[in-house]
């Protein structure tokens, strides 16, 4: 069964809250305690041994593309206030409003182990993410 290709589920990123608790709680301490302080996020592989091909990696890009069509939905913001009581109302209340720009915000690149201009070509990512 080619589950993929009849899977009622969209492709990427849909939700704001497709994420994890450790980036909700660390931005919302970024927030309230340095407000005005330019932060930087790197993604870190830590199983070095699974590289993606240069066609995942365009895939990923284009994804990244749509992360600034993302907002949080009413019913994902009344979720974050009724059951993760320690995010605090100033932190919900710039959840509702934040938006991503990816174009001026995150930083893509492709390292290919041995590059032959290939979609098949193997190699590592490199995201870094910045902003306020």
């Amino acid at each position: 069964m080619d589950f993929y290709a009849t899977s009622q589920y969209p492709e990427g990123v849909i939700s704001f809250l497709d994420t994890d608790l450790y980036k909700l709680t660390m931005q919302c301490a970024v927030l309230k305690y340095f407000p005005t302080v330019r932060v930087t996020y790197a993604f870190k592989n830590r199983t070095p041994e699974k590289k993606l091909s240069r066609a995942a990696f365009r895939w990923l890009q284009h994804q990244i593309s749509k992360l600034g069509n993302i907002a949080l939905k009413d019913e994902e913001f009344r979720f974050l206030q009724n059951t993760c009581t320690y995010l605090n109302q100033p932190y919900l209340n710039f959840l509702k409003e934040f938006r991503l720009d990816p174009r001026n915000q995150i930083e893509a690149t492709f390292v290919a182990d041995d590059d032959k201009g290939k979609d098949e070509d193997l190699g590592e990512v490199n995201l870094v993410v910045k902003g306020l």
